[in-house]
C-alpha cells in the first residue's frame, strides 16, 4: 500500500494520558490516515551510583516534582503540556522536526554531578505499533528510529500501564546546581509499513539519573565549620581580563589633569587561581552556604580612572570577584566591602554628579547616606563596607569594627607574589564610595569623588579613601589609582572537603 505524506492539519496540547492510534479509513486502498493522540507522561527514576541502593520514583507531570536523597536532589519541571497530534499521516523528517515538542527542565540542586539518560518507555497496549515505525527527536539532534536506539530496562509499572520496552534516546550530564532543558518530538515515520495500521502507541518519558562524581572525601561538615577556619580552595580560572568597561581606564594621559596626570591600561589582568588559601567569615543557616575571604590579596594591582570608574567602581570590583568562582563549588561572590543595593553597583541617577555646583555640602557618613538612600544611589557615598569589615575583622580575631584612619591590624593582608609565595602587606580595594566637600579650598569650593581601600603606603593597617575625580572652579580633574583585589566567595553546601589543621585551626581542603 502506498503511504501518503503530508503535514499535520492540526496540533495542540492537552493534559492526561495519550496514545498513538492507526485506524484504517474507507478512503480507498491507496490512502492511509493515522490518528495520533500522544501524551508524553513522566516517570523519573533515580539511580545513585554503583555503591548505592537502587531508588525509583514515579511521578505525574503535574507541576514540579521533587526527588531527593541524601546528597542528590533533582527537580523536574514541565514547560509544556503533553503532545497531542491529530489527523496525522506518516510524515517526512522535515515535517516531524517542526512538530510541537514536549519540553521539560531538569535541575540538579545538590553539589554532586549527575549523569542521566532520557529513555522512552513503550507501554503494553493492544495492537501496539512497533517501535521500528516510531521516529523520535530530542532537541536539535538528528531524528532516530526508536528501535535503533540502545535498549534500556523498562521501569514503569503502574495500575494503568506497564512498560514492556525502553530505549535510551539521549544521554547527558548536569553540573551541580545547574539546569538543562530538553524537547522531545515523536511521530509516525515516513517508512512505517502496513503493519502499523489499526495500531496504537503509548509511551512515557523516563529520566534515569546517577551521580557521576563518586566522592573522594566526605561532604564538608557545616556544623563543625567555625568562623576563622582556613579553607584550601583554588579558583578554576588562571587568567581574567579586566576591561575598560569595569575600570574606566583610558590608556591616555590628559595634561589638564595637572598633578593627577596619570594613566592606566585599558585592559588589565589577574590570575584568580593564585589565591588558594581562604578564611571562613560567615555561615548562612538558611541554605547552609559558607562565605570565605581570601587570605592574601592579588599580585597585580587593578587601576581605576575618572568618571566612568567612579560610576562603575563597585560593579567592576564585583565582576572581578566573580572570576574567583568555580562551577560546582561556589554559589556566588562579591568583592570585600560590598553590602549595598543593586542600584549602587553601577550608578544610573548621576545627573547631580556632573553639575557645576556641589551635589552635597556634607561629607559621606552613615547617617546621611544609609543603605538604599537616594544619596547612596546617586553617588554620594555609602557605608555598606561596615558589614564585611566586621565579618573579616572578627574572623581574624579583631574587634569587628574599623573606623577610617584608625589602626585595624586584623584587616591587613599580604600580597601574593607572582610565583605564589607571600610578599609584604599590601593595599586592597574596598567596594565602597565616598564623597568629600570643601566649601573653601584655596578660595573656591571643591568636591571629591573617592573610592575606599585598605592599607595605604605608610599605614598598612588603616582604612582610607583615594580620589578618582575632583571638581573645582577650574573644572574636572581625573585620577588613576591602583590597589590589589580581595574577593569573597560563597561555598555551596555539601561539597567534598578533607579536614586538617593549620595554625591551630581547622583547615578544610576542598575536593576539586
Amino acid at each position: 500500500m502506498k503511504k501518503k505524506k503530508q503535514d499535520l492539519p492540526t496540533s495542540g496540547s492537552i493534559l492526561g494520558e495519550g496514545l498513538l492510534e492507526n485506524k484504517k479509513k474507507t478512503l480507498g486502498r491507496t490512502e492511509k490516515k493515522i490518528l495520533i493522540v500522544s501524551a508524553v507522561g513522566i516517570l523519573l527514576t533515580l539511580i545513585i551510583g554503583a555503591s548505592y541502593a537502587y531508588i525509583a520514583y514515579t511521578t505525574r507531570q503535574e507541576g514540579i516534582n521533587v526527588l531527593e536523597t541524601d546528597c542528590i536532589n533533582v527537580t523536574m519541571e514541565e514547560l509544556t503540556n503533553e503532545i497531542r497530534l491529530t489527523n496525522a499521516y506518516p510524515i517526512t523528517d522535515e515535517v516531524g522536526s517542526n512538530l510541537k515538542p514536549f519540553r521539560f527542565k531538569l535541575t540538579n540542586t545538590c553539589g554532586v554531578g549527575v549523569d542521566y539518560n532520557i529513555n522512552l518507555e513503550v507501554m503494553e497496549i493492544e495492537n501496539r505499533i512497533a517501535a521500528k515505525n516510531i521516529a523520535v527527536k530530542v532537541d536539535g539532534n538528528a531524528k532516530s528510529i526508536l528501535s535503533n536506539n540502545p535498549e534500556a530496562t523498562p521501569t514503569y509499572q503502574e495500575s494503568d500501564y506497564t512498560a514492556v520496552e525502553s530505549y535510551t534516546t539521549y544521554s547527558g550530564s548536569i553540573k551541580p546546581y545547574e539546569s538543562v532543558e530538553h524537547e522531545v518530538r515523536i511521530w509516525l515515520d515516513e517508512s512505517a509499513g502496513n503493519d502499523s495500521q489499526n495500531g496504537k502507541f503509548y509511551s512515557k518519558v523516563v529520566i534515569e539519573a546517577r551521580q557521576n562524581q563518586m566522592a573522594t572525601s566526605n561532604p564538608i561538615d557545616y556544623d563543625a565549620v567555625q568562623i576563622g577556619d582556613y579553607v584550601a580552595y583554588t579558583p578554576s580560572k588562571k587568567n581574567f581580563l579586566v576591561t575598560q568597561e569595569m575600570t574606566g581606564c583610558s590608556g591616555t594621559q590628559n595634561p589638564e589633569n595637572g598633578d593627577y596626570n596619570l594613566t592606566c591600561n585599558q585592559n588589565q589582568s589577574i590570575n584568580p587561581s593564585e589565591l588558594n588559601l581562604w578564611r571562613v567569615i560567615r555561615k548562612n543557616d538558611s541554605d547552609r552556604t559558607i562565605e570565605i575571604v581570601s587570605e592574601n590579596v592579588s599580585s597585580n594591582d587593578i587601576y581605576f580612572e575618572g568618571q566612568k570608574s567612579f560610576v562603575n567602581f563597585i560593579y567592576g570590583l564585583n565582576q572581578i570577584a566573580a572570576s574567583y568562582e568555580t562551577d560546582g563549588i561556589t554559589k556566588g561572590s562579591r568583592h570585600m566591602g560590598y553590602d549595598s543595593t543593586k542600584a549602587t553597583e553601577t550608578l544610573n541617577n548621576i545627573k547631580n554628579l556632573w553639575a557645576n555646583s556641589a551635589p552635597w555640602t556634607t561629607n559621606t557618613n552613615s547617617t546621611n547616606s544609609p543603605k538604599g538612600s537616594d544619596r547612596e544611589i546617586q553617588g554620594g557615598g555609602d557605608y555598606g563596607f561596615n558589614t564585611d569589615i566586621e565579618l573579616v575583622s572578627i574572623a581574624y580575631g579583631g574587634s569587628g569594627s574599623c573606623e577610617q584612619q584608625v589602626s585595624c591590624p586584623s584587616l591587613m593582608a599580604k600580597k601574593i607574589n607572582s610565583d605564589g609565595t607571600e610578599g609584604d602587606y599590601g593595599s586592597y580595594w574596598v567596594a565602597s564610595r565616598a564623597y568629600h566637600y570643601y566649601d573653601n579650598y584655596y578660595g573656591s569650593p571643591r568636591w571629591d569623588h573617592m573610592a575606599r581601600f585598605f592599607g595605604y603606603s605608610n599605614n598598612k593597617d588603616k582604612l582610607a579613601t583615594t580620589i578618582l575625580l575632583i571638581k573645582t572652579s577650574a573644572g574636572w580633574r581625573f585620577a588613576s589609582q591602583g590597589h590589589s583585589v580581595r574577593p569573597i566567595v560563597i561555598l555551596l553546601p555539601k561539597i567534598g572537603a578533607e579536614l586538617g589543621t593549620k595554625n591551630g585551626k581547622n583547615l578544610w581542603t576542598i575536593s576539586q
